[in-house]
């Protein structure tokens, strides 16, 4: 029976070409990128991307961070339903693609060794979405406050980072990226028509297991 197919096509879709083809309708986030240490490794963190964008379409979702004049970028594309991550990563020529597993966080973070989200019962207005105000904390990090927003509908949204138990979009947040120590706060949120190629893996990337895309994720700020 037909309907038996639905599963497969969710589970493939970012693997495979079955990405649908033309246009769709998009919610975009601009994210301030602010380092929170003056270097990670040897690298200064002023020399490192000021900007993340965050892509949310259907079942689909995409982050992307690019710096060094182009010459590096890292982009996770999540399947919302079965929250499956895939990692691009660009390193100059060099282009390397991981397919993560049903659940598995996307390459360069950490599972957060046991997870705190607690409401505070505060809210805050930003760019025009109420937002409510969380304490997170772990074993993993220091205790922080973050703004999501049920004014933006996604479901499971916050696949493609450490915190996707919050079942809000995050506008305001803390992470740890490899080395990278960052707070992202949003900046921008609009609507707009893109095409779905931009979640599909573009060719030119070799896939690799998930500990090779880690391990030059680490040794790039070593």
């Amino acid at each position: 029976m037909w309907y038996l197919l639905i599963p497969v096509f969710i589970i493939t879709a970012c693997k495979s070409n079955t990405i649908p083809t033309g246009d769709v309708s998009a919610t975009v986030i601009e994210y301030k990128v602010t380092y929170l240490s003056e270097k990670a490794g040897n690298i200064p963190t002023k020399m490192l991307p000021g900007k993340m964008t965050v892509i949310f379409a259907e079942h689909f979702a995409l982050n992307k961070i690019e710096g060094f004049f182009g010459q590096f970028s890292l982009v996770y594309i999540g399947n919302l339903h079965n929250k499956s991550v895939v990692t691009m990563m660009k390193l100059f020529d060099k282009k390397y693609v991981s397919y993560g597993k049903n659940g598995e966080m996307p390459c360069g973070f950490s599972e957060l060794q046991n997870l705190v989200i607690t409401e505070t019962g505060n809210t805050k207005d930003l760019l025009g979405f109420r937002c409510k105000e969380l304490l997170i904390s772990s074993n993993s990090d220091s205790a922080f406050y973050a703004l999501c927003t049920d004014g933006i509908d996604v479901k499971n949204p916050n696949v493609t980072t450490p915190f996707k138990e919050i079942d809000e979009v995050l506008l305001d947040f803390r992470t740890h990226l490899s080395l990278l120590d960052m707070r992202l706060t949003a900046t921008s949120i609009e609507k707009k028509t893109i095409s779905w190629d931009v979640f599909r893996v573009t060719e030119g990337y070799k896939e690799r297991p998930r500990e090779f895309v880690e391990n030059t994720i680490e040794e790039l700020f070593k």
